[in-house]
């Protein structure tokens, strides 16, 4: 087995997470540094297909956590409020072996938090618990070294570097 890695993961959003617990399984060493000084997921529900939750569930994912709802159904309606579309979701869960979830965008970033960074007996026994530190402004990555330059002075050496910044990323 290769030795583990010294990952840097730069960005604790939905994606950051996901890549960390990930990545657990392989054991290596994962940092994830957040520019922000705390959790900030903002926003309504959303919604996760069968096929994301037919990859999250081996991870450990715990819906019940998150206070998933199934989605069994979905209608559209048009300007004056009249259904014009009705689409039953049921045979996407029998097709895709998962169902279709709706919860609260914080509530799935709670629990992909968890399962980044908790003890491993918590989560099913995997690899080591990521690192995750908010607050921590990266101002610059040496795409030779992996040295990820923080705004501090510090520099995290890295074997691999994630950006999951988002959408103004600058990774």
């Amino acid at each position: 087995m290769p030795p583990p890695l010294h990952v840097t993961i730069i960005g604790a959003g939905l994606a950051g997470l996901a890549t960390a617990r990930i990545l657990r399984d392989g054991n290596h060493d994962i940092t994830i540094l957040e520019l922000l000084p705390s959790n900030h997921e903002v926003g309504a529900a959303l919604s996760l297909g069968p096929s994301a939750i037919y990859l999250l569930e081996p991870l450990g994912f715990d819906r019940k956590r998150c206070r998933a709802l199934t989605a069994v159904g979905s209608r559209t309606y048009d300007k004056e409020g009249r259904q014009i579309h009705y689409q039953d979701m049921r045979p996407f869960a029998v097709a895709n072996l998962a169902d279709w979830l709706m919860m609260h965008r914080v509530e799935l970033w709670e629990e992909l938090y968890r399962l980044a960074t908790a003890p491993g007996h918590e989560v099913g026994g995997c690899g080591r618990a990521a690192r995750a530190f908010c607050g921590a402004e990266v101002v610059g990555v040496d795409v030779q070294s992996g040295g990820v330059r923080l705004k501090s002075g510090e520099v995290i050496a890295s074997d691999l570097v994630v950006g999951a910044d988002g959408i103004k990323s600058m990774i």
